[in-house]
């Protein structure tokens, strides 16, 4: 899988330089304007560096406040592509298309070619920023494949470029902007008021999302949504009304459902909380924590739930239910593992089996290098 991503990033290099013939020229204003090297930079940072350009504008800089602190996702990314073709990116768009000297349609288009390769957002991702930053101009924007590494050029809209190698660098601007694959698919949980304001972020806005799924084998996954609801009474119905046409809810159900198989007992396996303790990115992380066993029919049946915009070093309380059977004396083992989510490659924060005679506490998981890189507490 990650050499077909690679494939497709060498070829989306390919197709936009190739694409690329037009020279861009100077933007209007009072800075000198630095002509980009086409050929010697990444077709992601290239957009990246149009798009500083656009926002230049204070129109484009209030615009784009406005946007994502509407916004319900983790860090209140947007998707680039469709926030450009918004009557509210208009003016991102218009300023951007300048700087390259192309039109609003090729600008676009080179957008959509790299949303080939993965779905691109921006997002302000340093907390800091989202709590405080206005509008003003002293904003800096990347454009990168990999959140994993902290390497890469900021662009400033009036043409300038900054070698970011350490977080100092991106903290020096009142507001850094991020393009890069969309990682977060979760809707934050006890999101701020929905109203106008001054900065993207409140105090007191949610920053995590949650994501459960549960699969039997190659079933289709059911699949809820935390921050998709307003109430934790509105998660329990939609949870019950997800389980129940399975048997997963009411004792007593039919053949070939959890309550016929000898391996598990009735009453939930839950998440207490959990701790990621190997950073594996500059930013924050997406965690996806997995329990699972294999029924008596042989099928792997699983519970997981994704965490976006997880701070490393910091323990999670969580009261969560992972799956709605239990370890049973005697029965199957179950497995818990953890893994960072990637857009190359998930990194592996360890794993470890549980029994019905390890009890319910906190699981040192290790990885396949015997390093403990989290720790989740379990329930049942």
């Amino acid at each position: 899988m990650r050499d077909t991503k690679l494939f497709l990033i060498a070829l989306a290099v390919f197709t936009t330089a190739c694409a690329d013939t037009t020279r861009p020229g100077p933007m209007s204003g009072d800075e000198p304007v630095a002509q980009p090297t086409l050929s010697a930079e990444s077709p992601i940072s290239q957009v990246a560096g149009a798009l500083a350009r656009g926002l230049a504008s204070p129109d484009a800089r209030r615009q784009i406040l406005a946007a994502m602190r509407a916004s319900t996702q983790v860090e209140h990314q947007l998707v680039l592509g469709d926030y450009l073709r918004s009557p509210e990116g208009a003016g991102l768009l218009t300023g951007s298309t300048a700087a390259l000297g192309t039109d609003e349609a090729q600008f676009l288009a080179r957008v959509a070619r790299l949303d080939e390769v993965a779905q691109l957002v921006i997002s302000v991702p340093l907390q800091e920023h989202r709590l405080t930053w206005t509008g003003s101009p002293h904003i800096g924007l990347a454009g990168s494949w990999d959140p994993d590494v902290l390497d890469f050029p900021v662009h400033e809209p009036g043409g300038r470029r900054v070698e970011a190698t350490e977080m100092s660098h991106l903290r020096q601007y009142d507001a850094f902007f991020y393009v890069a694959p969309r990682e977060n698919w979760g809707t934050r949980i006890g999101r701020q008021a929905d109203m106008p304001g001054s900065v993207i972020q409140d105090p007191d806005d949610g920053e995590t999302a949650v994501i459960w799924t549960y699969s039997v084998g190659d079933a289709e996954p059911l699949t809820l949504d935390y921050g998709g609801f307003e109430s934790e009474e509105e998660l329990e119905a939609a949870r019950d009304r997800l389980l129940s046409p399975l048997g997963l809810i009411a004792e007593g159900g039919t053949a070939g459902h959890w309550n016929d198989d000898p391996l598990v007992t009735y009453g939930p396996t839950s998440l207490t909380g959990f701790r990621s303790l190997c950073n594996t990115e500059w930013g924050r992380e997406e965690l996806e924590i997995t329990v699972g066993y294999v029924n008596a029919s042989g099928v792997w049946v699983r519970g997981s739930k994704r965490y976006y915009g997880v701070k490393d070093n910091h323990w999670y309380n969580r009261s969560a239910e992972m799956l709605p059977v239990s370890p049973k004396r005697g029965g199957a083992d179950f497995e818990v593992s953890v893994v960072e989510l990637d857009f190359f490659r998930d990194d592996d924060l360890g794993s470890a089996v549980v029994t019905f005679n390890n009890g319910p506490r906190i699981y040192a998981l290790l990885t396949r290098r015997y390093d403990v890189c989290s720790k989740v507490g379990l329930t049942w």
